[in-house]
């Protein structure tokens, strides 16, 4: 094989593996977005908070984060009421950068500004997971925050 068909082979691979994934996991849980700006600006016009994952796709730690958390049914619930941003650590550094994020797995919960709130380097247990991801999406957007100021409050 030639160097520059192993080449193409490599990097079909390196974007179809990911994308693949995002497409399966997004007809049942969850939506990715890999375009941060793109995000953040979902993120402010629905008043959602925002969850970065940090992913290298040559690292098998990551493939284990995904397994082992992102993908389980209390994983991909939890984010359903947040913004998902998908981030290639190897491609997008800069947002890696932004975040002081050295290595993957890592994810960060952020304010829908983009503004981080909690940031995990690793993989958590799927109950740590659960927990932390829970109170740092009730600290990026508090309730006060997500309930209109024109709504009735309860009787108290």
């Amino acid at each position: 094989m030639s160097r520059l068909r192993a080449t193409r082979t490599v990097v079909t691979l390196f974007w179809a593996i990911p994308l693949a994934w995002l497409l399966l996991a997004g007809c049942s849980g969850p939506q990715w977005e890999w375009d941060f700006r793109e995000a953040k600006r979902k993120a402010a016009a629905s008043n959602r908070p925002l969850f970065l994952y940090f992913n290298d796709w040559i690292d098998p730690t990551s493939a284990r984060m995904q397994n082992e958390v992102l993908r389980t049914p209390e994983g991909r619930e939890l984010l359903l009421d947040t913004v998902n941003v998908w981030v290639e650590v190897g491609i997008q550094r800069e947002i890696a950068e932004q975040y002081h994020i050295r290595r993957a797995p890592a994810y960060v919960v952020a304010k829908p500004n983009g503004d981080p709130v909690d940031r995990y380097p690793g993989i958590p247990t799927l109950d740590a997971f659960v927990s932390r991801v829970t109170r740092a999406k009730e600290r990026a957007v508090p309730a006060s925050a997500s309930t209109s100021s024109s709504a009735p409050s309860a009787p108290q």
